[in-house]
């Protein structure tokens, strides 16, 4: 089955696995046909391993490839793999970037490395993170115009936190109140 594949498609080994597992240029991993060491029937003996695709596997939203080498294995998201083999090594500081936001679409022209700081605004932008500033969040209990009114209402000292907890039913007044939570809203 390997020899019958396109030649467009270009294999390259994995760093650290040379000899062991390739990725291609068409994102498909592939366990390279060879012969280990091994043990059958209290035996010890060489065993031929037959070469094989392995299956991406999705892991919170990211697809992901075990592979193994000394009988220890190690998962490795599928969009770093490709990125090291036909972009290079990661660079310090840096991280794999989606740039359409579809974590399973892992071609190398939909990749580059950046900074953490990218890759959350592309996520922002893409509408793929789970940072929802805000009334946004799905746990919001607060509207963003009742954070500013708990803070007029505290700031007149007409009101206690405890009242203010009572009042909105909520319990992080003084998170609000300190800034350590609702940041955004002024």
């Amino acid at each position: 089955m390997f020899n019958k594949l396109s030649k467009k498609e270009k294999w390259k080994d994995i760093p650290g696995y040379e000899g062991l597992y390739q990725i291609s240029s068409w994102v498909r991993v592939w366990s390279v046909p060879r012969i280990v060491d091994g043990t059958r029937n209290g035996k010890r003996t060489r065993i031929k391993v037959k070469g094989r695709f392995l299956r991406a596997a999705n892991s919170c939203g990211r697809m992901v490839v075990n592979l193994s080498k000394n009988n220890k294995p190690h998962m490795f998201s599928v969009h770093v793999l490709v990125l090291t083999v036909f972009i290079g090594p990661c660079p310090e500081g840096m991280e794999g970037c989606h740039e359409d936001g579809d974590f399973t679409n892992n071609r190398v022209d939909n990749l580059r490395w950046d900074t953490h700081q990218e890759n959350q605004r592309d996520m922002v932008r893409h509408g793929t993170t789970n940072f929802m500033p805000g009334e946004n969040h799905p746990n919001a209990k607060l509207t963003e115009e009742q954070v500013r009114e708990i803070r007029r209402m505290y700031a007149t000292g007409e009101w206690t936190q405890k009242e203010l907890m009572s009042h909105f039913d909520v319990a992080s007044i003084q998170a609000i109140l300190e800034g350590k939570v609702w940041r955004t809203v002024s």
